[in-house]
């Protein structure tokens, strides 16, 4: 990819590309535009001309502020990139500024690996800065069944939990514990020390999934004592 040059561009010829990414903070995205208004965009966005509008590469959160902020005109860097160098930029960008979900992430590293790209975790981490193994437990999210892996975009688990149940085998118990310690507040989410006592007792046979409880896991009797202490099969008390 080029170094490209320097424009200002209207905000109204620029396409937002198909960014991995595909949430964003609104109150975030408010305190930008009101720092938009005030000081303008400090850092430029990153370009491309496909036909006759530019491709936004870069600057995602800086473009939404700017039309939140009401901008006519924003500071661009104009250049050519192929497909992978645009996700490999993106990627770059939002891992070393405002943290993304991390399953996007995850779905993004699958992209590189994948092809057309088809680069390998060693690759990948490289350009992203990261070690091999975060992005091995990265692409393993997206190899979960998909009970998990919807908890996981929902952001209903963590990413330590998340990468804990990675590690299960087993589809169906993968499911009835993800079922079991997803949480819908977002400020409450089971813990990574709670997850991995809740999965080794799963895996010690202390619960009996064969009936239909929360989660599709019920306490047996001798675990009935200990949970009152520390948690239920659907981890509601802990």
């Amino acid at each position: 990819m080029n170094s490209g040059i320097m424009l200002e561009v209207s905000v109204n010829s620029i396409k937002f590309s198909k960014n991995y990414r595909r949430t964003f903070n609104d109150k975030s995205l408010a305190e930008l535009a009101q720092s938009i208004k005030q000081h303008g965009i400090i850092e430029p966005l990153v370009v491309r001309r496909i036909g006759e509008f530019f491709e936004l590469i870069a600057g995602d959160r800086r473009l939404k502020a700017a039309e939140i902020a009401g901008l006519v005109m924003v500071p661009a860097r104009i250049v050519e990139a192929t497909d992978s160098e645009v996700l490999e930029l993106q990627l770059v960008e939002n891992v070393q500024r405002e943290a993304v979900p991390y399953y996007e992430e995850a779905l993004a590293l699958k992209r590189l690996r994948d092809e057309p790209y088809n680069y390998d975790q060693r690759e990948i981490a490289k350009k992203i800065g990261k070690s091999e193994a975060y992005v091995f437990y990265q692409l393993k999210l997206t190899r979960m069944c998909l009970e998990a892996r919807r908890a996981c975009e929902a952001g209903e688990l963590s990413k330590s939990v998340a990468w804990l149940l990675s590690r299960v085998d087993d589809e169906n118990v993968q499911a009835n514990a993800a079922r079991a310690l997803r949480r819908e507040n977002k400020s409450k989410l089971i813990g990574e020390r709670a997850a991995r006592q809740y999965l080794e007792d799963l895996k010690n046979g202390k619960f009996n999934d064969q009936s239909a409880g929360v989660g599709g896991i019920k306490l047996d009797g001798t675990a009935r004592k200990r949970s009152k202490k520390f948690y239920t099969a659907d981890m509601s008390d802990y």
